[in-house]
Order: structure tokens, then sequence, then C-alpha cells
């Protein structure tokens, strides 16, 4: 996964292996928040 903002913009972090975890794209990502934007 790559942090997308803030301080550590750029950096790469792994997920634990073994949890069912499943990072959004970045695209989605930002979809998602332009749709709730006006709310938050």
């Amino acid at each position: 996964m790559r942090i997308i903002a803030g301080e550590r913009k750029g950096h790469t972090i792994f997920a634990p292996k073994g949890l069912d975890t499943r990072p959004t794209s970045d695209r989605v990502r930002e979809n998602v928040f332009n749709i709730v934007a006006p709310w938050v």
C-alpha cells in the first residue's frame, strides 16, 4: 500500500501477511471522497 497524503506521502507500507486486507485503489478512494466531500 502506498501513502498518498500527509507527512509520509509517497512511502510504501506492507499489510500483515495472512490477514484479509484489501487496499482500495487510488482511483476508487478518490472517487469515494469526491462523493462524500460535501458532507465532510
